[in-house]
């Protein structure tokens, strides 16, 4: 034991290393199998995945990123161009998109890596704060709510999705630093900003929690003399890893038009869009008070939440009361690493119940990916209860475990939860939102005879026309020509105040080597007379087809029974109140649009069929059934 430890920081002993690797193969099954997924669904970036691989490409170029991707927290801003703080995610991607001739597997391999690796990460901590038995059931415990993610969270690059697992590890990370294990601090900051990099909505809650971690290990160093020795050097490469993972970011803040990190400041502070408020709280009590609900796995892509009831209160207040009073216990039984850990939770509930208030709403809908956090949060919040009282109680009967060996019940239990987890693991999951997969399909049939198509080198523009050749598949094209060798420039054929796939990817003035022009529907006006038709891929297949026609006519027979009703909200904006009175007046005609779906997410109206998830995927659906193929065109 170092000086620098509590006096009951013993640290865990030996155990046999073979017995930890099957544990972490079988947390990390759901994961690998995600990846080994994908690939065999000749998955291609697309989309904001395409863009953010692109990024990573220009990584090693004489451009690399200085921010992460573009995000829509700047909408209520005169400047809109806010990106997430920055570029971590693309750097430690871009090593991987550069094997080989194409990034798929690349990326995929990257993205099991960072996944695997913060459970690793996770089990680590753990370890050091409770001994086998907690990194045992931490593991378990993660594998099951890994599960419950679905089958395209976990190999996922996307910025919101590749953030979930490692913010799991940085809760255990900083429960253990605050706790004594303090050694830790250089990784819980390492890894908090690499989650706050990735993605916005996390930048206070662990900015908070970070701030309370080293404040916690300022605290003990200058209260208690036995942590003092080596406060310098802890000190110092706490502050390396800061400044080296911050000096990107910090220095587009000096040299950038507008700085980035003062954009974000003004967004937070500044008017901004619609937030969930009290009713993200009250999911955030019932998820954190029953955490099973987060080990089911969900496929939806948005939600309608409940208000804030004395339920949901009731739930997220008795875990809060268990770590009040385990609190009070362990101080009067002198516990000081059961009071740093049970306090550092409680400040983990309070950044995470602020957080909560402010998941931003697109339009009046809240997306499902903005509450992904809110599972390991009860995961932690649950195990260090469970924990603290065990300990307080081997305590006080004399009879505290062995930290180093794995107690003889717990393994039982462990091996019979570790052989579920591996046979739950082949279980079907959730994939990708059913757009989703349709987009990533036709980006993989699209993307090689697009580019093949191209001259040897040299600037190319694309073109895009069209609402699936703007959000989907047009990235991919333009990812798939600079893999090639090409310069891509873009032209995404509306206007937009940001542009995501940086300002050097503008369309200029010179004449380029040759066009793409990638286009969804009909041909669009300017398509120059000499393009040339290259490749044609249908929006949706056939079983996709059959499966959209059968699922809207069964909606629209929903309609003509029941006809439009009500939901649980009322109209706040003249637009959603002319919206919802076009839509009653005739129902039918809505559901055709998409209106339906859109006030159905808002909450303004019930879902036909009452599944709300069903009727918003079926609005996405029909577009690609509008759209019918896509088309590249090249032109020289």
């Amino acid at each position: 034991m170092s000086a620098a430890d509590p006096p009951d920081a013993a640290r865990p002993g030996p155990t046999r290393w073979w017995w930890w690797l099957i544990l972490l193969a079988a947390v990390a099954a759901p994961v690998v199998s995600a990846g080994w997924s994908r690939e065999h669904q000749r998955w291609y970036p697309e989309g904001d995945d395409a863009t953010i691989v692109l990024l990573s490409h220009d990584t090693f170029s004489a451009h690399p990123p200085q921010l992460g991707m573009i995000s829509t927290g700047g909408a209520g801003l005169d400047d809109p161009e806010l990106h997430h703080p920055g570029p971590l995610e693309l750097y430690l991607l871009a090593p991987f998109v550069h094997l080989g001739d194409q990034p798929v597997p690349g990326v995929t391999i990257a993205t099991v890596l960072v996944n695997v690796a913060a459970l690793a990460g996770l089990g680590l901590a753990l370890r050091r704060l409770g001994g086998d038995g907690l990194a045992a059931a931490g593991l378990v415990m993660a594998g099951l709510a890994v599960w419950g993610l679905g089958g395209d969270v976990p190999a996922s690059v996307w910025n919101p999705f590749i953030v979930a697992i490692p913010f799991a590890a940085f809760l255990a990370l900083a429960v253990a630093t605050a706790a004594g294990r303090r050694e830790l601090l250089p990784w819980t900051l390492g890894v908090g900003s690499f989650v706050m990099q990735t993605h916005l909505s996390y930048v206070g809650m662990v900015g908070l929690i970070c701030a309370w971690t080293i404040g916690v290990v300022a605290w003990g160093a200058v209260r208690r003399p036995d942590e003092r020795s080596g406060i310098g050097r802890l000190a110092a490469r706490s502050a390396a890893v800061v400044a080296v993972l911050w000096a990107v970011p910090l220095g587009q803040q000096v040299t950038g038009q507008p700085g980035n990190l003062s954009q974000i400041v003004r967004s937070a502070l500044g008017p901004g869009g619609d937030i969930a408020g009290t009713t993200a709280l009250g999911e955030l009590g019932r998820v954190v008070g029953v955490p099973l609900l987060g080990w089911r796995p969900r496929p939806d892509i948005v939600r309608v939440l409940p208000p804030l009831d004395a339920g949901s209160a009731i739930a997220l207040l008795v875990p809060a009361l268990l770590i009040v009073g385990l609190w009070l216990l362990a101080r009067r039984r002198g516990d000081a690493t059961i009071v740093r850990a049970l306090a550092t939770v409680a400040v983990v509930l309070l950044a995470a119940s602020i957080t909560a208030t402010r998941i931003p709403l697109s339009d009046g809908v809240l997306y499902q990916y903005y509450a992904l956090w809110m599972w390991p949060v009860g995961v932690l919040t649950w195990l260090v209860i469970g924990w603290g009282a065990l300990r307080l109680g081997w305590t006080a009967s004399g009879t505290e475990p062995d930290r180093d060996r794995l107690p003889a019940p717990l393994a039982v239990v462990a091996g019979v939860v570790l052989a579920a987890a591996v046979l739950v693991s082949a279980l079907p999951r959730p994939g990708a939102w059913a757009p989703w997969a349709a987009y990533r399909r036709i980006a993989g049939q699209t993307v090689p005879d697009a580019v093949s198509a191209l001259p040897g080198s040299g600037r190319v523009v694309v073109h895009f026309r069209g609402g699936t050749a703007y959000l989907s598949t047009g990235s991919a094209v333009v990812l798939g020509a600079e893999v090639a060798g090409h310069h891509a420039e873009v032209d995404p054929g509306v206007p937009t105040e940001v542009f995501p796939w940086t300002e050097r990817r503008r369309v200029s003035g010179d004449d380029p080597a040759a066009a793409l022009w990638v286009v969804s529907g009909a041909d669009p006006s300017d398509l120059p007379a000499d393009a040339r038709l290259v490749v044609e891929v249908p929006t949706l297949t056939r079983a996709e087809r059959t499966e959209f026609e059968r699922t809207q006519a069964a909606l629209r027979a929903d309609l003509d029974r029941h006809g439009l009703r009500l939901g649980p909200r009322a109209p706040e904006t003249a637009a959603d109140r002319a919206l919802l009175a076009t839509a009653q007046r005739d129902p039918l005609a809505a559901l055709e649009q998409g209106s339906v779906a859109r006030l159905a997410a808002k909450g303004l109206v019930q879902p036909p069929g009452g599944d709300l998830h069903r009727v918003f995927t079926q609005a996405r659906m029909a577009a690609l059934a509008d759209e019918r193929t896509v088309r590249v065109y090249v032109t020289r």
